[in-house]
């Protein structure tokens, strides 16, 4: 079979988890079984944060480093640091490198690689560096000295801007209520879903038509998902909030499931039809060309623009002064019929190797869990043996590898099966067939 890039690609992520699981499993990482050292090196390599064992307590500081420094490989693309290699030494990136670059990113072109490689790294350096200097004191008036400090916003900064989730302490972000650390920590990872691509255009002061959608699309899922978890947990899951914080910790928890995973209350308190939003909100993800997951929004937006210019009886999807071109619009079609299937399938077979969950607690904390992790998002409606995990902790041995495989999936993309799969162009056409619909 011929390697693809993208083949190469998914190969490569899986090294990165075997090496990391090999790290995270030695003694020095902490008392970590093999099952639960692989999930873990899936979940930072693919920027998920869905955890089975705590990261403060079960792990040491080797181990808390080990997980860090996949979750900056995985969030900033392992093909970013083996480009950089060719860039300091002044030589040319080898082609296939070029084409490795494109599939990982979804970049349109092969060219301006080297201005872009170099705007992942100033841009990612800036942001962490820059969310380091805001929660590093913040950490310190709460009492912590000035290295435990300095670790928790190290950790919190690179994970935040990779989307990551994960948190040094025990209970995340949980009942955490200084907007010094809820908003940095918040403006991090929505800065880091919009992409390196939107961050490319910012630096050129270009913003062309991919960026404005996805500024207006990011700005929407933010507004209207707000408003909606405001007025249904005002009185409810937020009842015991003043009126600040319950809008504090609204906006929190609908940016969150945008790919970040971090989170500030326990999710359980919320209604359902809050839960139901969260699952819609990381099925769609972040943007493309970034450190998050999900089918995108850019999908969702060709989705919506195609459905409403049917409705209007319309032939062209035309939007914000553009036509989408008909390869776009099966191309998002494509990924989001994917992602269903990859739900669906690997849901049923949760169904059945998790019965005495589900028995126990329905359905929606399993479906929840899916959606999390396809999405590469990492929030839970949590354990029921040990609160502060996820609710991964209490799957079957079967069950934990469907979920690792899920964020395998959701972090190099639906697309990517088809891409592994190949296939030669036809050369004849077969007549029309018709087919009744609705």
């Amino acid at each position: 079979m011929k390697l693809n890039p993208v083949r190469l690609i998914i190969l490569i992520y899986i090294a990165i988890i075997l090496l990391g699981t090999l790290l995270l499993s030695l003694p020095v990482s902490g008392d970590v079984s093999l099952l639960d050292a692989a999930f873990t090196a899936t979940s930072a390599t693919c920027v998920t944060g869905l955890i089975v064992r705590d990261t403060q307590k079960d792990f040491t500081i080797f181990g808390r480093f080990v997980i860090l420094l996949l979750i900056q490989i995985g969030g900033m693309g392992y093909m970013t640091f083996a480009t950089l290699f060719f860039i300091l030494r002044r030589k040319d990136i080898p082609m296939f490198q070029r084409f490795m670059m494109k599939e990982q990113w979804n970049l349109l072109s092969l060219s301006g690689l080297r201005k872009f490689i170099k705007i992942v790294l100033l841009t990612t350096a800036s942001f962490e560096l820059g969310g380091f200097l805001i929660l590093f004191p913040r950490f310190l008036k709460a009492g912590y000295p000035v290295h435990v400090a300095a670790g928790h916003a190290l950790f919190h900064a690179v994970s935040a801007f990779c989307n990551a989730g994960f948190s040094s302490f025990s209970t995340n972000l949980n009942g955490i209520k200084d907007p010094l650390i809820v908003f940095p920590v918040a403006f991090l990872f929505i800065s880091g879903g919009l992409g390196f691509i939107f961050w490319q255009n910012v630096r050129y002061r270009k913003f062309f038509y991919h960026s404005r959608i996805v500024l207006w699309t990011t700005g929407m899922l933010i507004l209207f998902p707000f408003l909606l978890v405001l007025f249904t947990e005002w009185n409810a899951g937020f009842s015991n909030l003043s009126p600040f914080y319950r809008i504090e910790y609204a906006f929190f928890t609908v940016v969150t499931p945008r790919t970040a995973g971090f989170s500030v209350i326990d999710l359980k308190i919320l209604n359902p039809i809050s839960q139901l939003l969260l699952m819609i909100l990381m099925f769609v993800g972040a943007s493309p060309g970034g450190t998050g997951g999900g089918i995108k929004t850019t999908t969702a937006f060709i989705l919506l623009s195609f459905l409403f210019t049917r409705l209007r009886g319309r032939d062209q999807v035309n939007v914000l002064g553009r036509r989408i071109g008909k390869e776009t619009i099966e191309r998002a079609f494509t990924l989001f019929l994917l992602a269903l299937l990859i739900l669906s399938v690997d849901t049923l077979v949760l169904g059945i190797t998790e019965r005495a969950l589900i028995e126990e607690r329905g359905i929606l904390p399993l479906l929840f869990e899916e959606f999390s992790a396809l999405g590469t998002v990492g929030l839970s409606l949590g354990s029921s043996q040990v609160p502060s995990l996820s609710l991964s902790h209490d799957l079957t041995g079967i069950g934990k590898f469907v979920i690792m495989l899920t964020m395998l999936l959701g972090r190099v993309g639906p697309l990517s099966l088809l891409a592994t799969v190949g296939g030669r162009k036809e050369t004849f056409t077969y007549p029309e067939g018709k087919v009744l619909v609705g």
